[in-house]
């Protein structure tokens, strides 16, 4: 997959669903691209520690957890739970303050590290 099918979303929670699910039919792909897709959201709407925090809506949370694990469970690794409940503790660690680029770049490769090393188990 090329990066540039990865932009920035600027969209909420169900576009960037929507988007995962009409560009990626294999399972890996989809996490891959909900990878790159949440580390760049991070990249791009936090460029200084003064930009605001987008507020955090705890069904919104809940349901965004809810389909990650889905997806996590339909790449086949055995425990999809602890890989999604995994990713959303990096993504979120990142969160509100306002991180570098280069921070933004080593989540990503550290979140598709986690994929790969579930995988292998």
């Amino acid at each position: 997959m090329s990066s540039d099918k990865h932009g920035n979303p600027a969209e909420g929670d169900a576009d960037v669903w929507r988007y995962l699910d009409e560009n990626f039919a294999d399972p890996v792909e989809r996490l891959t691209a909900w990878v790159d897709r949440m580390t760049t959201h991070h990249e791009f709407a936090r460029d200084s520690a003064s930009a605001p925090v987008s507020p955090r809506v705890p069904a919104a949370e809940e349901n965004h957890e809810g389909r990650l694990a889905e997806l996590c469970r339909s790449t086949g690794i055995d425990q999809a739970d602890t890989l999604a409940d995994t990713l959303m503790l990096l993504v979120e660690g990142i969160r509100g303050d306002g991180h570098s680029r280069d921070a933004c770049r080593k989540l990503n490769r550290i979140c598709k590290a986690t994929i790969a090393a579930f995988s292998r188990q």
